[in-house]
């Protein structure tokens, strides 16, 4: 709560007032689809094995929502927008992303209460170092973002994420969260590196007067891959009592091909923000031509 608190005091502050206000009527169809889309989905991912009696609707709804907002004047998501190479690139990187960030930050507590028996209190001082270092890596995604470019920044933030998985990948061998407390930070600082340069290159590449809409795409595809990312760790944990180290390792092969989909599709950001703003003028000449 303190922390929100200040949060809402800061955009209050620093807010500028909307001057131009546009009547739209909540979509109230699109937005349900939606949710019962990805509630469907989730669902299909519960219990032990995948519940296709809900993963089948879910995809279906989905879909849906997707034609549906294709034919829309003014949806409530604009599936186009994944037409932008810097836009599906920073969607893509959110998911995957967050898919190994939000399972391990679910993985770790079950791994050292089951297999190791760490109290409580040293399992939270681990996960608060892990915020930490993903707090340090923030600040610093701008000054790589200005010197070494978009795609780059988010390369070497990748790259550190696969390191840190390989040292993580030993871990039958850690007996205290200290022990792979250097794999996590790596993690926590790539993910906090690269995480506002990608947004902001996916946030330019649309334009001013759909940027809610273009951020709640990627909010939405930060919570979608951390939520797939929980369910398929609790399908590999399948454990009615104590889970087993054997089952905590067979999550990693997922962790290590999110992370290099990851590397693959930075690929797909512009260089730096100066040849984005170029194209983005070049679209917007070609568009009034």
């Amino acid at each position: 709560m303190p922390w929100a608190l200040v949060a809402l005091g800061l955009i209050v502050v620093s807010s500028n007032r909307q001057t131009e206000k546009r009547k739209v009527r909540l979509d109230i169809r699109s937005t349900v689809l939606l949710a019962l889309g990805i509630g469907c989905l989730q669902m299909g991912f519960l219990g032990s094995n995948v519940d296709f009696r809900f993963l089948i609707p879910g995809i279906g709804l989905l879909v849906l929502f997707i034609m549906i907002q294709l034919k829309l004047d003014d949806p409530v998501f604009n599936p186009r927008f994944f037409r932008r190479p810097a836009y599906l690139a920073a969607g893509c990187t959110t998911a995957l992303a967050n898919f190994t960030m939000y399972a391990m930050l679910f993985q770790l507590p079950i791994f050292f209460h089951d297999i190791r028996a760490v109290s409580e209190l040293e399992i939270a001082g681990a996960l608060t170092a892990m915020t930490l270092c993903m707090m340090l890596g923030g600040p610093l995604s701008g000054v790589a973002g200005r010197y070494i470019g978009i795609r780059y920044t988010a390369v070497v933030a990748a790259c550190t994420n696969l390191f840190g998985l390989y040292l993580f990948s030993d871990l039958a061998s850690a007996l205290v969260p200290g022990d792979i407390i250097v794999a996590m930070a790596l993690m926590s600082f790539a993910g906090g590196m690269a995480g506002p340069v990608v947004q902001s290159a996916g946030m330019l590449a649309i334009e001013k007067e759909n940027a809610g809409m273009a951020a709640g795409g990627l909010s939405t595809m930060r919570y979608f891959g951390g939520a797939i990312g929980i369910l398929v760790l609790s399908l590999q944990l399948n454990s009615s009592g104590v889970t087993t180290i054997d089952q905590h390792l067979s999550i990693i092969p997922f962790y290590a091909v999110s992370l290099t989909l990851v590397l693959l599709v930075a690929f797909l950001l512009p260089v730096s923000f100066k040849t984005q703003r170029k194209q983005i003028r070049r679209n917007n000449n070609r568009s009034n031509l």
